[in-house]
């Protein structure tokens, strides 16, 4: 089954005839098309990096809940590593039809197939993220021959 924090279960995340909720706050992070992991990663969870610096209360209320599109386990293992506090049997992740008292939606991302895509302050600060929470060393990415930093 489907649980999130405080004891909501259902079989899947509630379907658009039957919203589920109303949870106190809702985060949207989620872009089409949900439920891929690309879009996942470098759509919505870099939004939440947004969030984190520009609403770091919110990012820290654990009565906060964040609307990826996908709440897999691998789904909830990478949501950790940027400092969502969540799990698959106590989730902060929603995908599915919700209803909340407070509904918040951080500036969303330009398509990537139009050459704009996720900021880069997101993708650098989710990179800085990731390498602190596994105690590895950061290190910016290479450039290769024949291409130039942007």
């Amino acid at each position: 089954p489907y649980c999130i924090l405080g004891g909501i279960c259902v079989p899947h995340a509630p379907e658009e005839a039957s919203p589920a909720g109303p949870l106190r706050k809702i985060v949207v992070l989620t872009q089409p098309p949900w439920g891929v992991n690309y879009h996942f990663l470098i759509d919505a969870l870099s939004r939440f990096m947004w969030v984190k610096e520009q609403l770091p209360k919110v990012s820290k209320d654990p009565r906060a809940f964040f609307h990826t599109g996908m709440v897999s386990s691998a789904a909830q293992e990478w949501a950790r590593l940027i400092g969502i506090e969540t799990s698959t049997k106590a989730s902060r992740l929603l995908d599915g039809w919700w209803t909340a008292k407070v509904v918040l939606f951080p500036p969303s991302n330009g398509c990537a197939n139009k050459k704009r895509g996720a900021e880069p302050f997101a993708v650098a600060a989710m990179q800085r993220v990731v390498a602190l929470s596994m105690k590895a060393e950061f290190v910016a990415a290479p450039t290769f021959a024949g291409s130039s930093p942007k």
